[in-house]
């Protein structure tokens, strides 16, 4: 047996819980265009079994905390695309390329916000590089509503009044 010095021991505990932090990270995506929500929606190409998700809810549903969902250029409307609800995860939701390109129409529905975060989500919750459109709430918030959670928000263009 090789006998070890402290700084081994030290370095082999430091690396075995790097390790261990980045294991699982999971990435996912969403094309509104050519998505399916029953594909995984690990891979980028539109193609089964793997392939994007079509609603950005859905692509949250199937995350973890610290994995990341992007999404694809487009206008995304309707169920599964509008009241995003985190799920007291802390993911990363960020569009491919900004938020000229990736808007969220939420089509002046009642009650009809972005996202609504009240599941206890950190600051490690992120949204970023969306534009949030039409939306409408009465009692807390308009693009982005938030109670009891203090997620990030970055690039995010405020919803645009008529």
């Amino acid at each position: 047996m090789i006998p070890r010095s402290p700084v081994t021991t030290i370095l082999s505990a430091c690396m075995i819980t790097f390790v261990s932090a980045s294991f699982g990270q999971t990435t996912y995506y969403v094309n509104g265009t050519c998505g399916d929500d029953t594909w995984s929606g690990t891979q980028l190409v539109c193609s089964p079994p793997d392939g994007p998700k079509r609603t950005i809810q859905a692509a949250i549903d199937a995350s973890a905390s610290a994995d990341t969902v992007i999404v694809a250029d487009g206008v995304y409307a309707g169920p599964g695309n509008v009241n995003l609800n985190f799920l007291g995860r802390d993911i990363v939701l960020k569009s491919a390329n900004g938020p000229e390109q990736c808007v969220i129409d939420c089509e002046r529905g009642f009650s009809t916000q972005g996202f609504i975060f009240r599941n206890g989500e950190t600051r490690a919750a992120v949204v970023d590089g969306l534009t949030i459109k039409n939306s409408f709430a009465s009692d807390c918030g308009g693009a982005i509503a938030c109670r009891g959670a203090s997620p990030t928000a970055t690039s995010v263009s405020p919803p645009r009044r008529p």
